[in-house]
């Protein structure tokens, strides 16, 4: 088994982003995430009517797009309550961009999520041999990553985003009460 504990997440996937040749997927179960100042005051600004342009996500784009734009392929799945946390409302509000930008995504209800019996971490799994569990504290503040490329742990994982990927919704499709 190959596991590797990092602290820096952050370190350690930007390594993935810029690497992988293929393709990248993402499950994502929480329901909110730590944010920084910047994006909290997107967020803020959101929940109170607000319509926040995306400029605050440029770095990211940054990151991914020229390697979107050569033919790679990034996909996720978003669990979501019914009704979606405030969180989840804004990632859909924001998810047009990131679809503009090359990302496929997609949603899940919760419910079907769990009689699919996908796991509880949010996940990326990248070139189909990089499992990355996504690691958080108790503030939603992404601590750290678990990467493991064990064969049998990356196709469990594969079949897991396979069947999310199967089930689940683009989001201007989805009707988990988004409104």
């Amino acid at each position: 088994m190959i596991v590797i504990r990092v602290h820096r997440g952050y370190d350690r996937l930007h390594e993935f982003f810029v690497t992988f040749t293929h393709s990248a997927f993402r499950l994502e179960v929480r329901r909110s995430y730590g944010m920084d100042e910047v994006e909290r005051a997107h967020f803020l600004d959101f929940l109170h009517g607000g319509k926040p342009g995306w400029e605050w996500m440029k770095p990211w784009f940054d990151v991914i797009g020229p390697r979107l734009n050569d033919g790679r392929i990034m996909r996720r799945v978003r669990v979501a309550d019914d009704p979606p946390s405030d969180y989840v409302k804004f990632e859909m509000y924001m998810t047009p961009v990131n679809v503009r930008h090359g990302e496929a995504i997609r949603y899940l209800e919760r419910s079907a999520a769990g009689r699919l019996g996908l796991p509880t971490y949010d996940y990326w799994l990248f070139d189909a041999r990089s499992v990355v569990v996504m690691v958080f504290d108790g503030d939603d503040q992404l601590t750290g990553v678990e990467v493991d490329e064990e064969p049998a742990v990356v196709q469990q994982h594969l079949r897991w985003g396979e069947a999310a990927w199967g089930c689940s919704w683009p989001v201007g499709e989805y009707a988990g009460g988004a409104g």
